[in-house]
């Protein structure tokens, strides 16, 4: 058994699967964009900013040191092992 398509149904189907590319690159496009605006912000910016701790000192007690890592995102310029 030997199915035809005719031709405008063929080009009917092409038709969609364009706007379907072109929807999914949008959406891929939009949550690239929507996850990199979502980070949360560093407390620590420069190593000038380290006094932001001391008065937000109260948010770091009974905290993981991970944590407070997390926030302040230390550069580390050298480490021995």
């Amino acid at each position: 058994m030997v199915y035809t398509i005719k031709p405008a149904t063929f080009l009917k189907l092409i038709n969609n699967l364009k706007k379907m590319k072109s929807i999914l690159k949008t959406f891929a496009i939009l949550f690239l964009l929507v996850n990199t605006s979502c980070k949360a912000q560093q407390m620590v910016q420069t190593t000038k900013d380290v006094y932001k701790l001391k008065e937000l000192q109260q948010q770091f007690f009974n905290k993981p040191l991970e944590k407070v890592l997390q926030e302040i995102k230390p550069e580390i310029k050298m480490g021995y092992g």
